[in-house]
């Protein structure tokens, strides 16, 4: 449990540090669903996407499913992924995850 508080300490400083880096984002993200912190990793995608550019939104997106498909439940992930095909139904990248 301590370890998790630590992880979410410094994940917290360094979004403050690197708002605009995706990597600290998707690496914050991956920790939480593999500690099996669903709700909390939900929150902080909608978090997420509004702090980054509109431009990484999909690649966020897409990392976020195919964590919720792997460590969460498969048809959340599927729930996003429809959502995001809806959505940009011209981004060939989407279609071939």
């Amino acid at each position: 449990a301590g370890d998790g508080a630590a992880a979410d300490g410094v994940f917290t400083a360094a979004s403050k540090k690197f708002r605009s880096d995706k990597r600290v984002w998707l690496a914050w993200l991956s920790s939480l669903m593999r500690r099996g912190q669903h709700e909390t990793a939900k929150e902080l995608l909608q978090r997420t996407v509004d702090t980054l550019p509109k431009a990484d939104h999909v690649e966020v997106l897409s990392k976020y499913a195919q964590l919720e498909f792997r460590y969460g439940l498969a048809e959340r992930g599927r729930t996003v992924f429809d959502g995001m095909l809806s959505s940009f139904p011209k981004r060939v990248d989407v279609w071939s995850v």
